[in-house]
Formats: structure tokens, C-alpha cells, sequence
């Protein structure tokens, strides 16, 4: 048969017609599977989501350059645990060594310092979270004091309050719900030092609270397990080691009107309403190994005995971790941060040796979107539309401030 130019060309397009079919065939093929193995379901008015797979492709994944935007580097940085940017570019460093924000300008200059340690209006005690009350003030708490203060976003005093105190929970930080409330975590029982006399990984409950804007308590939000410790005891003196290896500790985050709590014994986070109703629960599914070998807790306890100069503290430091327990299994996580749009981010667990740290997106939904590292071993303060703010600690134990781009293809 003598084939024509345009029998040619007919051939050519049916087969090109086929290999688009076959092509869109696969990728359907392959988003179906992927839709099918992340899952949502209800159980007793709880909505469960369970994620396996990441619904992004590689090529919408947000990323983060090498370079920062801005650095700041301050001999008065001591203690430094917590840090916010607003709008206008300025940063304001929490300061907890010397009961200090201390503010700075969009280029990095210093331009002043509000707060000194004291327990008058303006002064703290123990600073232990900062965060923005909203786009035009700060909300600092004092754990010492259990006292909030309010500043506007120039570091002008507007009011402080006294939080009814919990006689058997000490308060650890406070963040605000959309309508005014405040949402306060703990930490362990004081009642565990008169106690419990024995030595071992104990790990107590801790509830969440929800208290008016005048500091009153209003209920219970949640009671989860809290932090491991580790308590030795000696001649009846207890004494405590945070220092756990691989230690399982609670993190939590509010966004708006929900309160996200995860325990880290596995990768689950609840979440709950401001009075208390538990609505959701988040799942990353075979994607986290909580296996932990005897290497990795070795190197780790390696690692924390290094930190000591005196041979007599190490020596000490040394005898304390041989010990203790070993960890059954790795934390899933140990960070957790709501971007400005009400993203969800959880970072892996950090071990002392390493430079880069996964961390897992999730939109509103609960839907695991994709999983992005952030260099430099940052301890990320909080996530804006496209900056990343954190703390950066170097092998000399000096503390910095740094602030990445976020992009956004």
C-alpha cells in the first residue's frame, strides 16, 4: 500500500491521541490512589484524618533560600525564648535572661528596650512566651508572677492582669482564642515533689486551661500526658534531669478559634474547641520511624556530656544519664507552628547533632500538603506569609536571631 502524506499525518495523530490518553490514564490513576490512601472518617462525632501521602507534587512545594533575609546578632542576647515580626518588618526578641523585649527595626538596628527584671508594671520575673495579641499589641507572660501583660506593637504599656492560680500546676505559656479567651498550657504537678519517692522516667498528666481576659478561670480544655522526666532521688532530695534522651514532651498551638494539642507518643495531633470539645484529630500515617536504636541514644547522651567543660560535671553528668531508662521509641515530633493562614506546621524531633529539620505541612482541613526542611538548625519562632522567624544556637552557646524568605511557586 502506498502511503500518502496525509495518511501519514492521520497516523501520527492517532497515535499522539493514544499517548495523551495513556498519559492522562496514569496520572488519574495515580491521584486516585493517592486520594485513596489518605482517608477521612468519623468516629463518635470525631473527625479523623488519616494522611499516608502528601497531596502536593514536588514542584508546588514551598522552600526556603540558603540566605536569610536578616540576621541579628546582640552580646545582650541571653535566654532568649521567643521572638514575633509584624507587618512593618520589625522584630521584637523576648529576652528571658534579663526580663527584656528588646526591639528592632526592618534593617536589624537595635532601636530600644522595654522591661527589666521586677515584679512592677512593665518589669518580669520570669519571661516565659511572647506572642502578637493581634496585629497592633503583644501579649508577654510571666510564669513566676502567672501575670499577662499587654504591650502595643511600639512597646507602650496598656495593661497587665494576674491569672487565678492553679496551686497544683505551674503555667508555662499562654496564647489567645479569636474571641478574647486565653488558652494556658502546664507543665508537672508540684504535688510529685512530696510524693512520689522513686527514681525512674515519670510522666504526669497536664491539663489545658481556658481563662477569661480578666485571668479568671473559665474550665478545662484538655488533660493529656505531660513532659518525661527523668527523677533521681538522694537522700530524699529529688533531682530532676529535662535532659531526657529522646524525651516525649507535649506541644501545643491555637489558631483562631481551635487549640491543637499532640503528646508526641505518636504522630497525632487533637484537636479541640475552646470548651473543650474534641472535633478532630490529624494523622501522618508510615511516613515517621519511631524506631530507636541503641546507637542513636548513645550518641545523643554523647552529645549532651560533651556540653560540659569541667571534667567533674561530666563525670557527674555522665553517671546521671547511665541511669536512666532508655526511651522505648522516638518522639514523632517536638515543634509545632500555625502559620499566618492557618497552615500547620510539625517539626521532627530534633536531635542535638543535626543541621536540618523536617517539618510537615497540613492546610486547615487537616490535609498533609508537604514536607519541607529548614537549615541551620533554627528553632522556629513563627511562620508569616513568606519569611520564617527563628532562634539560632551555635556550638559556643551564643543565641541569634534569624529571619529566611518563604517561597511560594
Amino acid at each position: 500500500m502506498k502511503l500518502t502524506i496525509t495518511t501519514i499525518f492521520y497516523y501520527i495523530l492517532l497515535l499522539s491521541l493514544s499517548l495523551i490518553l495513556v498519559l492522562g490514564s496514569v496520572a488519574c490513576s495515580s491521584n486516585e490512589t493517592q486520594q485513596a490512601q489518605n482517608t477521612v472518617r468519623d468516629s463518635l462525632g470525631i473527625k479523623i484524618i488519616e494522611n499516608r501521602e502528601p497531596l502536593w507534587h514536588k514542584e508546588k512545594n514551598w522552600y526556603i533560600p540558603v540566605e536569610p533575609i536578616l540576621s541579628l546578632v546582640d552580646d545582650a542576647f541571653f535566654r532568649i525564648i521567643g521572638a514575633v515580626r509584624f507587618e512593618d518588618g520589625r522584630v521584637v526578641v523576648a529576652n528571658s535572661g534579663s526580663g527584656e523585649l528588646r526591639f528592632y527595626d526592618q534593617k536589624g538596628n537595635f532601636k530600644k528596650v522595654i522591661g527589666r527584671p521586677g515584679k512592677g508594671p512593665g518589669e518580669f520575673s520570669r519571661l516565659s512566651s511572647i506572642h502578637k495579641f493581634s496585629n497592633d499589641s503583644l501579649i508577654a507572660f510571666d510564669a513566676s508572677l502567672y501575670r499577662v501583660t499587654i504591650f502595643d506593637n511600639h512597646g507602650i504599656f496598656m495593661e497587665d492582669f494576674n491569672l487565678e492560680r492553679d496551686i497544683k500546676h505551674s503555667f508555662s505559656d499562654v496564647k489567645v482564642f479569636s474571641d478574647g479567651t486565653l488558652f494556658i498550657s502546664t507543665i508537672w504537678s508540684s504535688r510529685l515533689e512530696r510524693g512520689d519517692k522513686s527514681n525512674g522516667i515519670k510522666r504526669h498528666p497536664a491539663p489545658y486551661y481556658r481563662y477569661s481576659p480578666l485571668g479568671m478561670l473559665i474550665d478545662t480544655v484538655a488533660i493529656l500526658p505531660g513532659k518525661e522526666i527523668f527523677m533521681s532521688v538522694e537522700k530524699e532530695i529529688f533531682s530532676f534531669s529535662f535532659n531526657l534522651p529522646y524525651s516525649h514532651s507535649p506541644v501545643s498551638a491555637v489558631y483562631q478559634n481551635k487549640a491543637y494539642i499532640g503528646t508526641s507518643d505518636r504522630f497525632d495531633i487533637h484537636v479541640y474547641t475552646p470548651t473543650g470539645k474534641l472535633n478532630r484529630i490529624i494523622q501522618l500515617v508510615g511516613v515517621v520511624d519511631l524506631h530507636l536504636s541503641k546507637e542513636e541514644i548513645e550518641a545523643d547522651k554523647n552529645v549532651t556530656i560533651g556540653y560540659f567543660d569541667d571534667p567533674d560535671i561530666k563525670k557527674r553528668q555522665a553517671k546521671l544519664l547511665s541511669n536512666m531508662p532508655d526511651s522505648k521509641s522516638k518522639p514523632a515530633y517536638s515543634s509545632m507552628i500555625i502559620d499566618n493562614a492557618g497552615n500547620l506546621w510539625i517539626g521532627e524531633h530534633l536531635p542535638n547533632r543535626k543541621n536540618s529539620i523536617v517539618w510537615w505541612v497540613f492546610n486547615q482541613d487537616g490535609q498533609y500538603l508537604f514536607e519541607i526542611k529548614i537549615h541551620n538548625n533554627i528553632l522556629v519562632y513563627e511562620i508569616g506569609n513568606d519569611y520564617i522567624l527563628g532562634k539560632k544556637l551555635d556550638k559556643d552557646g551564643f543565641e541569634s536571631i534569624w529571619v529566611y524568605g518563604l517561597i511560594k511557586p
